[in-house]
């Protein structure tokens, strides 16, 4: 019942994005603690210094992919490439959502080789594990996946930066994701890849309320997939502008 409430949430935000702009919001809670700070982004930032352009590719799940709702403008991806556009003051930035919500960690790193060379990107910006989780996949095939994808995009000359997986006020649910989350920042920690612990900071938007995940009304609903969404584009906005500048 409280999955599908945060869905329900998700499924709302288009009502609002659509009536509102983008770059509307206040900012987001951010304790210096889960900010990523001072990351290393080289392919990204010779890319802007030399060409003065930036291309991001988005991988994830249904919350990346805008699954749940009808207007692309209400995306991360897209509230994303509006906070970096405004951050470094220039259009010449593009994010390109291929999130695919079926696919398991091991089925996207092969694909990134090719993937890349299509789009031109820079940075791939990827939020791993949640069909592995669903399928209840081995946590030591699901680590070694997002491995084969650090190598992949490096060898492909691009950066990756990893998101943690997502919070729900489950208890049940935390608990089966908590070993693929601890897998998933080792990779990260291993492979000196930034790390931005998604999972960490929507729990604590449910904890000070500034996402009500038990929302009940429609426009409540909205509200508040509207935050999240455009308080998952301000934790990656400011920190990618400042490695690239």
């Amino acid at each position: 019942m409280i999955g599908m409430t945060v869905l329900r949430i998700l499924a709302a935000a288009w009502f609002l994005a659509a009536a509102s702009p983008v770059l509307a919001d206040e900012p987001c809670p951010m304790p210096e603690a889960l900010r990523l700070h001072d990351i290393r982004l080289p392919a990204s930032r010779a890319a802007w210094v030399q060409q003065h352009r930036l291309v991001i590719l988005t991988l994830g799940g249904a919350l990346t992919a805008g699954k749940f709702m009808n207007d692309p403008a209400a995306t991360y991806p897209a509230r994303l490439q509006a906070e970096l556009r405004a951050e470094l003051g220039a259009e010449s930035i593009t994010v390109i959502n291929m999130a695919k919500p079926g696919n398991t960690a091991a089925d996207i790193s092969p694909s990134l080789p090719d993937v890349l060379v299509q789009t031109g990107a820079n940075l791939v910006i990827w939020g791993p594990g949640g069909r592995d989780v669903a399928l209840r996949l081995d946590q030591r095939e699901f680590q070694r996946a997002v491995d084969d994808g650090i190598v992949a995009t490096r060898g492909a000359g691009a950066d990756l930066l990893l998101m943690d997986m997502t919070y729900l006020p489950s208890p049940t649910r935390m608990a089966l994701v908590a070993p693929y989350r601890d897998r998933l920042r080792r990779s990260a920690e291993e492979n000196h890849v930034p790390f931005l612990p998604r999972h960490d900071l929507m729990h604590l938007w449910a904890d000070d309320r500034t996402l009500d995940l038990d929302a009940r009304t429609d426009a409540d609903r909205a509200q508040v997939a509207r935050r999240l969404l455009s308080c998952m584009a301000q934790s990656l906005a400011a920190p990618i502008a400042a490695a690239v500048r």
